[in-house]
């Protein structure tokens, strides 16, 4: 099974990475802790990596799917890929905060064996770190795309986004709400980004139909309806790099720097919060400069996600693929 792998969506995921980062240690920060120096309105936008990780995933995940021969290849590559990671970041993340405090966000243990399973949310458990809560949004957009895989519809996936995104473009329009629990598992309020990255798929792969075209209209008007204005743009220059990327035209996206943080991104995601948010607070106390504290804490995030890449993400993707593997291949001769 080939990979061909497009280096430019581990940038894009690197990037996205990055954002996020920038936006919890200086925008968030300051709302939740407050920093000694003034931080500029425009880091609110890095919030916005977390929609672009989401066009990423619609794209990866439709075609993990088209080179699946079975429902259960799909889920354990997904299980593969997100799980024993965030394990080795869960367990970073609560002790770091048990040992070091940090006010407001030390978990209790119940909490901690609740987040193993990623979707405590919807049993109704906090997140031991702040950032987790897209996971119940992938796992849900996974379960989803399996299902309409298992079913044989992913032939309909054009038309079945449509009415998928309309329908909750409606929802939003309308002003009507529903349960959390509800809202999240149908991806309420996000399933227009991971149609966009499905979309782009089938334009980088030939897959095209008048409906792959009439679903990209769909989200991008759907983007202007639910969103104010700057964020629309934002999310329109991200269609923009992803068609670029399509026609092969991303060239800058190929730089070494960018596709290693793209390498370490998941990781990177996963660590950052918290732990930065520990970091920051002890460089405050020893009256380190207050920009000093904040790359110390990128420093420590990046080098625990290089860590986890190299000693837990690869190492246990390896292995529990060739595992999988192996067994396929017993069955195959019984």
């Amino acid at each position: 099974m080939k990979n061909n792998r497009l280096v430019e969506l581990d940038s894009l995921r690197g990037i996205a990475a990055l954002a996020v980062v920038l936006f919890h240690y200086l925008f968030r920060y300051d709302q939740i802790y407050g920093h000694a120096f003034d931080v500029s309105a425009l880091l609110e936008y890095g919030y916005y990596g977390v929609h672009l990780f989401f066009i990423i995933s619609g794209f990866v995940i439709y075609w993990t799917l088209s080179r699946c021969k079975t429902s259960l290849d799909f889920i354990w590559s997904r299980f593969t890929r997100l799980y024993p990671v965030f394990w080795a970041a869960l367990l970073t993340t609560y002790f770091v905060t048990l040992v070091f405090a940090l006010p407001g966000r030390e978990p209790e243990w119940l909490t901690l064996v609740a987040n193993f399973f990623m979707f405590h949310e919807y049993f109704g458990f906090p997140h031991v770190d702040g950032v987790y809560w897209t996971l119940s949004i992938e796992l849900a957009f996974y379960f989803w795309m399996v299902t309409i895989y298992s079913l044989g519809q992913t032939k309909h996936i054009d038309q079945i986004l449509i009415v998928w995104v309309g329908a909750c473009v409606l929802l939003d329009v309308l002003a009507i709400s529903l349960s959390f629990r509800v809202e999240s598992f149908l991806i309420v309020h996000y399933i227009e980004f991971f149609a966009i990255g499905v979309c782009f798929y089938k334009y980088k792969h030939m897959s095209t139909s008048w409906w792959t075209h009439a679903l990209l209209a769909v989200c991008a008007l759907s983007l202007f309806a639910s969103y104010p204005l700057v964020p629309a743009l934002m999310f329109a220059g991200f269609m923009l790099v992803l068609a670029l990327i399509v026609v092969d035209r991303a060239a800058l996206l190929r730089n070494r720097v960018l596709v290693y943080f793209g390498a370490i991104s998941y990781a990177l995601y996963l660590i950052h919060q918290n732990v930065g948010y520990v970091v920051i607070l002890k460089m405050y106390e020893l009256n380190a400069s207050p920009i000093v504290g904040v790359l110390v804490a990128i420093a420590t995030s990046v080098g625990l996600a290089h860590l986890l890449m190299t000693c837990v993400e690869r190492p246990a993707l390896r292995y529990l693929r060739a595992r999988y593997k192996e067994r396929q291949a017993v069955q195959g001769v019984w």
